[in-house]
């Protein structure tokens, strides 16, 4: 069967509400899309998120709906065991620890190279009859959200959800919460509550960085900082440009302005440290000096941060809006 015949039979992986591991799709045009229907009167979002997915999708109901598009059964063998995983000497585990597996012989491993599309095939049918009932979903994965124009209308959508995956797919939604809890379901009025998606907060008007994904960030660079005992310096700072510019590459479509300083800050500190553990001095000019927790901390100033190599938040920004905005037409 050609692709396209796949990508539009009853199990299509094609859905406009799905945005993960699907060809031109990504989290930022999930986030768009999530705009676009806030932006056309949907005020309410129900925030929903599917327990454990990955360990709980049915193998008995997922294999017979990729079988059908094989040409013939010589893949079957192939494809369960690519989507078996085995634990050795489990009953020799710790009870503490045992409990990390458990579920290791159901489900989909995640991080496989075929569970993403598997995952998509397995929730398609969720997918259309989503669409079908005319709701505004996005879905990324095992997390999605769906726009509405009022509460009663959320409720009708998680009903429905909750027919499709958990009559029909034995998954299971997470119960639904207070708006104003930590519930991983909710329903929510962003006038009046919090709400992120996919590391994204959302208030109705800007978008930016969630805090919980900058913290994760910075924890990535101590480990850059913390690998200066077991590399040399060049590679230590490459690493750290390859981690800023990756990671603004993934976020630069949201106001990262509104954290460039904290990120830029955090960066200043450890690379005084990198070069203080080289034994590398600074000559250019004094240090930065400021207050945080009650205790003086130092770290390097604007032209010393440009002498490493690695460009403060702002010029990098500043550049690629100005390579974005550049016309090859008029040279």
């Amino acid at each position: 069967m050609k692709i396209d015949e796949y990508l539009k039979g009853p199990y299509q992986l094609d859905n406009e509400c799905s945005f993960a591991y699907r060809p031109a799709r990504n989290v930022e045009k999930a986030i768009l899309k999530m705009v676009e229907h806030y932006q056309g009167g949907n005020r309410f979002i129900l925030e929903a998120d599917i327990e454990k997915f990955f360990d709980k999708v049915d193998k008995g109901k997922l294999l017979p709906l990729v079988y059908k598009y094989l040409p013939d059964e010589s893949l079957h063998k192939l494809i369960q065991e690519g989507l078996s995983q085995e634990i050795a000497n489990l009953s020799e585990f710790s009870s503490s620890d045992a409990h990390y597996f458990e579920g290791s012989d159901t489900g989909i491993p995640q991080g496989n190279s075929l569970s993403p599309l598997f995952a998509n095939i397995y929730l398609s049918a969720f997918d259309q009859r989503m669409i079908k009932e005319g709701f505004k979903m996005v879905r990324y994965a095992d997390d999605f959200i769906i726009l509405t124009a009022s509460i009663e209308k959320a409720n009708i959508a998680l009903d429905i959800a909750k027919q499709e995956l958990e009559d029909k797919l034995t998954l299971k939604i997470h119960p639904l919460g207070e708006p104003n809890s930590n519930s991983k379901t909710r329903i929510i009025d962003l006038s009046r509550h919090k709400f992120t998606f996919l590391s994204i907060r959302f208030d109705g008007k800007g978008l930016w960085v969630s805090e919980k994904k900058i913290t994760a960030f910075k924890e990535k660079i101590n480990l850059i900082t913390d690998s200066a005992s077991s590399s040399n310096l060049l590679q230590v700072l490459t690493r750290m440009r390859n981690l800023l510019e990756g990671w603004l590459s993934s976020f630069k479509f949201v106001e990262v302005e509104r954290c460039y300083n904290e990120i830029d800050e955090k960066i200043n500190i450890d690379l005084l440290k990198v070069f203080t553990f080289y034994g590398f001095y600074i000559r250019t000019g004094k240090l930065q000096s400021f207050q945080r927790d009650k205790r003086k901390v130092q770290s390097l100033t604007f032209p010393q941060r440009i002498a490493t190599g690695i460009k403060p938040v702002r010029c990098i920004l500043t550049l690629w809006k100005i390579e974005s905005n550049h016309d090859p037409a008029e040279k």
